[in-house]
């Protein structure tokens, strides 16, 4: 990636130029990505899931979330989504958004590879988990009734 500079006041007040950090780099790779989406909810969901993959890569240590990721971090991530619980539909999605991102890293040049791919997905119930039907079903049910 290449080294965009960051723009930080000094003590004094002044604009100083410095290097930005791998850290401050991935913040606006973050940024660009999420404007290539139009709906803010997307943005909104995307945002979270990518600061909550940060976080988690921080706590590792790992000094670039954008090149210095292997596909044994997005391994241990995808562990620790299942050891919270959630739901393998919840799960799945949050590990197609890593996958999304890291496509849009090496489209944009800031990334030589996807750590995702050849990452196991859950496994995704062939039945819908949910109470309720969705627009579709309804509409289906009562197209039939």
């Amino acid at each position: 990636m290449a080294s965009p500079e960051a723009i930080i006041i000094d003590i004094d007040n002044r604009a100083v130029t410095r290097p930005a950090s791998p850290r401050t780099q991935a913040e606006r790779v973050i940024g660009g990505f999420l404007a290539t989406y139009g709906n803010k909810r997307t943005r909104t969901a995307y945002r979270a899931i990518l600061l909550d993959w940060v976080a988690f890569l921080d706590a590792l240590n790992v000094a670039d979330p954008v090149r210095d990721v292997k596909r044994g971090h997005v391994d241990a991530f995808a562990r620790l989504l299942e050891s919270r619980g959630l739901y393998p539909t919840t799960r799945y999605r949050r590990i197609s958004v890593l996958a999304t991102f890291y496509r849009y890293c090496i489209g944009e040049d800031l990334a030589d590879r996807d750590p995702t791919v050849n990452v196991k997905r859950p496994v995704l119930p062939r039945e819908s988990t949910r109470p309720w039907l969705s627009r579709r079903e309804l509409a289906d049910l009562m197209t039939e009734a």
